[in-house]
């Protein structure tokens, strides 16, 4: 047997996400099957941190996502994003914060930046949605990009 291939049904609504992680040593598969003679058989598939995964995530090409949503995601209208922007976990919209003040920074002379904060919440519009449990924020080549030297 070379793998399992698993996927979901659409659902009105009830629908979750499911989390497998085959280099558990918690976790684990057993199939079992019959053969022409009707033994009752079973495979333990035993999953490490050599085996293969891959994982694929189809978002319909966001047929039913709202408005504003294509037209600043599949649309790339990037000044729609100065109200709100739009997340997406599992391979689907990620989001750059550009800052462009930040290159004048620094410029009159040597600054310190005690504080600052990033607050991103769900529209006040929405109230279907929960926030994400978690969120990554990664700087892209920060130094280059506001004139800082490199270290």
């Amino acid at each position: 047997m070379k793998g399992l291939y698993i996927e979901s049904s659409q659902t009105a609504s009830g629908g979750a996400l499911l989390s497998f992680d085959p280099t558990s040593l918690l976790s684990g598969i057993v199939v079992y099957f019959h053969n022409s003679e009707n033994d009752s058989l079973h495979f333990n598939m035993i999953g490490n941190s050599l085996c293969a995964r891959f994982n694929h995530f189809d978002h319909n090409h966001y047929l039913n996502a709202s408005p504003g949503f294509r037209q600043q995601v599949l649309q790339h209208d990037t000044t729609l994003g100065k109200n709100n922007l739009f997340i997406q976990g599992l391979g689907g919209v990620r989001v750059r914060i550009r800052l462009p003040f930040l290159k004048t920074f620094g410029k009159s002379g040597k600054i310190a930046i005690n504080y600052a904060t990033l607050t991103i919440k769900n529209a006040e519009t929405d109230t279907t949605l929960q926030p994400p449990v978690k969120l990554s924020l990664v700087i892209v080549d920060f130094g280059r990009k506001c004139g800082f030297p490199r270290r």
